[in-house]
This record gives C-alpha cells, structure tokens and sequence, in this order.
C-alpha cells in the first residue's frame, strides 16, 4: 500500500524537533487544514465492513494544538465514499466528497458537499449529480464557493460518453448552487483560481489532440455562460500548479518524457485574461540538474514547492518562483510515496506507517 507525504505550516506546541500524531483509521489523505492551531485532516480508508476492493469510507479527523485527536467523523453511504477537497468558513467545515458505487467495469458515483460543524456534526448536504474525477479545489469570494468536476453520459469505463466539465457556484447563506455545464468533452478541471475578481478552472482537454494527449484548457462562467480558452500543446504535459500574479494567470506544467522523446521539461505558461492571449517559457530539467520531479507539489502565493530527484539520485523539495527561479531548498530524509505536502516556517510533516510525523526543519535560501 502506497504511503502519504505531507508537509505544512503548523503553530503547535512541539515537545522535540520531531513528533507523531496516529492518524487513526486514514489509509489515504486528500486535503488537510490548520485553523488556530487545529488540525484538519481529510481522507478515506478501504477498511469497510465488507471489503471488496472498491469499497471505501470517508473519514475527517481534527487534532488541537497539542496534537491532540478532538473528534473522528465517518461518512459511509455507500459502497465508495471519498472526502476529496474540504474548506474552513468561519465555524463550519465545507467538505467535497464523492459518493456512489464503484465495480471493476462501472463507477457511479456523484459529488456530494457536506456542511460539517467544528464540533464534528454533519449540519447539511447537497447533491450536484453525478461526477467522474476528483473535484477542484475550493475558492471562496465572500459568501460564494467555487468549485468545478467532471461529469460524464454513462456508467461503465468503457463507455462513459461525453465526460464535460461543470462550474459550480455555492451561495453559503441561501445554500443555492449555479451550475455551468461547458461543451469540452473530455475535459477534466483540476485547479481554480481566482483572478481579478473571478474565478477560473485550470484542466486537461482531449478534445482535439489525438495522439499527443491532453492540452491544457481555461474555463471561467460568465453570467451564467461557459467561456474558454484551449492552450494547444506539442506533447502531453501534466499540470502541476496554477496560481494568479498582477497581470496572469501562470500555469505551470511537466514534460516528463515518452518513448523516443525522452527531454523532459517544466513549462511556464502566462495568460492574460485582458487580452485572452498567452506566452510561453521552458526550462530543461538538465538545466537544473535534475533527473524527475514529482507530479505532487504545493502552492506557495506565487511560488510552488516541487518534489525532486537530482541527478545524483538525491530528493529534496525546491520552492520555484513564475519566472523559473528557485528560492529555497528543504532536506529530505526519507524515500517516501508523496502524495500531497505543504511546507512553511521550517515546519515539515510527513505520514509514515499510519502517523503524521511533525519536523522542524530550515529551509534553505537557495539560488537557480
């Protein structure tokens, strides 16, 4: 079983440079928060009554500043239950969780968004039907919520139909949902961002590159009304973090390398909504002398933290700004699966066997 990597700030009250947490019955974290000093952590476990290999239950654990475990809650509807994306508003907890059936041919699932109380109670929940990938994450303007998912015509894997992506827009004080269904089929949003007052979804379409894979597409809902632009792309490249500047949008992706074109590559990709155009800037991993970097990362502002392997087969994470620059370094000293991290104020937190491990470690002022 694959084993977890997570890092992040924290403002708790450690006993040593080095502390574990249990994390309980959590097989596999999505999404974490810290609010005051508490810890959320969301996920889900294949530890269900009747195991059949497709079965899954939600889980959402909070721990207090002394790392402490306050409260466990499990949702558990049906046979596959995943908390996937969740959102801390004042004294509630917004939770994107996907529900449904799953088998070895078919997935019925859909995207469901629980109101959870700090106390750990269930208040709401909504339905906004029927989804296929995990859902975006989570923006907030005022009283509204921004999210998008994919939402696919059939059920079995090997007919799903047109797989659209959806814009949903959640009034958190009349609990009223917009949905913006988008004509793309096979696209899949992955991250919003909010940008000059509005909100957009990063993703993958497949619409028309064929062979060559996925391009990257940007989708906004103006009044109501789908709007996007497609990135056309050479090769298949895999989006790892999207984030807004003064006058961009900066998308920032890996080439990662295939059979016969084995030059792998980060891509810098700025877009202006103003003017609806986009620029381009790359730079070969050799040129950093790395060897891989993860598809895992974390949004910093305007910087992102990458996982990477040198060419000396040496891990560490590296903080890159918009332009390509790297700022700061971070040890690390475990191999481990990385599944998602934060890294801030020299605090470092990886989950191993089961624990959330909290390290202080320094971060390194570093330069390209």
């Amino acid at each position: 079983m694959k084993k977890l990597l997570l890092l992040f700030i924290l403002s708790l009250s450690l006993t040593a440079n080095s502390q574990n947490i249990p994390l309980g019955a959590i097989e596999y974290v999505e999404d974490m928060k810290v609010v005051g000093g508490d810890i959320f952590v969301a996920g889900y476990t294949f530890k269900v009554d009747k195991p059949d290999g497709y079965s899954t239950k939600s889980l959402l654990n909070r721990y207090d500043k002394n790392l402490k475990l306050v409260w466990s809650l499990v949702i558990n509807t049906t046979n596959k239950s995943e908390i996937n994306k969740i959102e801390i508003i004042g004294n509630k907890i917004y939770a994107l969780t996907t529900h449904g059936k799953n088998t070895n041919k078919t997935s019925e699932t859909f995207l469901m968004l629980y109101i959870i109380s700090l106390e750990g109670k269930i208040l709401d929940q909504t339905n906004f039907g029927r989804s296929f990938t995990k859902p975006s994450n989570i923006i907030q303007q005022g009283a509204k919520l921004h999210f998008s998912y994919s939402q696919p015509e059939g059920i079995s894997y090997s007919d799903l139909g047109a797989v659209r992506p959806v814009l949903v827009e959640y009034d958190t004080t009349t609990k009223t949902f917009e949905k913006t269904i988008c004509a793309l089929s096979v696209c899949y949003p992955e991250i919003n961002v909010s940008h000059n007052s509005e909100v957009y979804s990063v993703g993958r379409y497949n619409g028309n590159a064929g062979s060559l894979g996925f391009e990257q597409v940007i989708l906004k809902s103006k009044n109501g009304e789908p709007k996007g632009k497609i990135l056309h792309t050479n090769k298949s490249e895999n989006i790892l973090n999207a984030y807004s500047t003064k006058n961009d949008i900066v998308i920032l992706s890996i080439f990662s390398g295939v059979y016969g074109d084995t030059i792998q590559y980060l891509k810098f990709t700025y877009y202006n909504s103003l003017t609806n155009t986009s620029k381009e800037k790359i730079i070969l991993l050799s040129d950093y002398k790395w060897a891989n970097v993860s598809f895992t990362t974390y949004g910093d502002k305007e910087t992102t933290w990458l996982k990477v392997d040198d060419v000396n087969s040496k891990q560490f994470y590296a903080q890159i700004t918009s332009d390509g620059t790297i700022i700061s370094k971070l040890s690390l000293d475990e191999m481990k699966y990385c599944s998602n991290f934060i890294i801030k104020d020299n605090h470092q937190i990886q989950e191993i066997d089961g624990d959330l491990k909290i390290t202080r470690k320094k971060i390194i002022s570093s330069k390209k």
